[in-house]
């Protein structure tokens, strides 16, 4: 049995894809979303081969000031033969080189277990909801006096600016990229006097990232984004420091999910996750 390493590729995805759907059950294909992560970030996926076949994948997401660690897969038919632990090694190794202070991520009870080996230790929860509204119920918050406008381009550095402040780093590539994915599905609430006071945008299946000073913009947001389609349903991950957001949810027909094991290996991290409301994926944050 002979483990090996390489950088995943574009030609990869394929056999990336059939990992992960193996991996984690999935019913449907997640290929587009790992062309989208070696969009953003080419250098930070790799594949371990067993005996020269793909078995495992993951990466890591670099923002800088900390990484996000996300989509860590192995293969059924290889488990138990050390393929999570050539991941964790290497993408570590690979984070320690870039002189990357705080590694991120988002884990299930099983997988926290590996992760503990490594260093990293839970610092909250991040909890799943899925979308179940028949149609868009009335306030449950009063109104602030806001205008809510799409996003596009030129408000793409006001927008990272504001984020950063809660998120903990900038994001610009990932605003930048979603906006391109999902034009027309991005929206910001400016108050009387033009500043932000949240932004929010809906993936096909995601709502996320989605930030706001409050409940009560953060609410604004919501209804306006469903009013948009989804395909196949819709979800939010949100950490459960973010207390305000639990009526909001359920006020609008969301039903819990699962809850993850919100995990971080090195220095603690500057963010305050009370103003976020959706995360943009588990391996974005």
């Amino acid at each position: 049995m002979a483990l090996s390493v390489r950088a995943l590729t574009i030609h990869d995805l394929d056999l990336a894809d059939e990992i992960v759907v193996a991996a984690y059950n999935a019913s449907c294909s997640r290929k587009d979303m790992l062309r989208y992560y070696l969009r953003l970030q080419p250098d930070g996926w790799i594949l371990v081969l067993l005996d020269g076949v793909p078995v495992g994948l993951g990466g890591l997401i670099d923002y800088g000031t900390f990484a996000y660690l996300g989509m860590m897969s192995v293969h059924p038919t290889a488990q138990r033969k050390g393929i999570g632990k050539t991941l964790m090694e290497h993408l570590l190794a690979w984070s320690d080189a870039r002189g990357c202070p705080t590694v991120l991520l988002d884990a299930t009870n099983a997988g926290a277990q590996l992760y503990k080996q490594y260093g990293f230790s839970e610092i909250g929860k991040t909890v799943s909801w899925l979308g179940t509204f028949k149609k868009v119920p009335v306030p449950f918050y009063q109104s602030e006096p806001l205008t809510l406008f799409p996003i596009s381009r030129v408000d793409l550095s006001a927008v990272a600016h504001f984020d950063a402040r809660y998120f903990g780093a900038d994001r610009t590539r990932v605003l930048t990229a979603m906006l391109e994915d999902y034009p027309q599905r991005a929206f910001l609430a400016r108050s009387t006097t033009g500043e932000i006071f949240g932004y929010i945008y809906a993936q096909a299946n995601t709502i996320g990232p989605w930030v706001a000073r409050s409940p009560a913009v953060a609410e604004q947001l919501l209804a306006r984004i469903l009013e948009l389609p989804f395909t196949d349903g819709f979800g939010v991950n949100v950490a459960l420091a973010n207390s305000e957001e639990l009526p909001l949810l359920e006020h609008y027909g969301f039903r819990f999910s699962r809850v993850l094991s919100h995990m971080q290996r090195g220095v603690v991290a500057q963010r305050d996750l009370t103003k976020v409301y959706g995360q943009a994926s588990f391996a974005l944050g």
